[in-house]
């Protein structure tokens, strides 16, 4: 079972990076852009990951669910801006999706030997991702 705290305070020492990866050639290709945020909220290293903005700047306060990691940064995996109001929830649908597929095309193509062995795990982490994603979302609106 997944144990999510929450941590509540201001946001300082702020540092966006961006990850741009793909191709395009003669007008056509796919590009990502993968957004990884580094700050502390109240003197707590917090780190957030994700492909959408981050929508809180220095000196805001915020309300965090999360993970703390054996390496003492404390994972965001949702919060809300208090003092803009807005509320980022973590992905759900999409690593459902991702884990039911894996495991059917696992299931699907047993008898080759390799396919299950790595389908079936890959969609079962994602599940349990997606259940933790639920889990957090579930806390930070009751706490909201």
């Amino acid at each position: 079972m997944a144990k999510f705290e929450t941590v509540k305070g201001q946001i300082s020492h702020k540092q966006d990076m961006q990850n741009i990866s793909g191709r395009v050639h003669k007008g056509t290709g796919h590009v990502r852009t993968k957004h990884r945020t580094v700050f502390n909220i109240d003197g707590q290293t917090a780190e957030l990951n994700g492909t959408g903005g981050m929508y809180f700047s220095e000196g805001d306060d915020i309300l965090a669910v999360g993970e703390m990691s054996s390496d003492g940064v404390f994972h965001v995996m949702g919060y809300k801006n208090i003092s803009s109001g807005v509320i980022k929830k973590g992905s759900t649908i999409i690593p459902l999706i991702l884990g039911i597929s894996c495991i059917f095309f696992g299931v699907w193509t047993y008898f080759f030997i390799i396919t299950p062995i790595l389908f079936i795990p890959l969609g079962l982490m994602s599940i349990w991702g997606s259940y933790k994603g639920t889990q957090a979302n579930k806390l930070l609106t009751s706490i909201v």
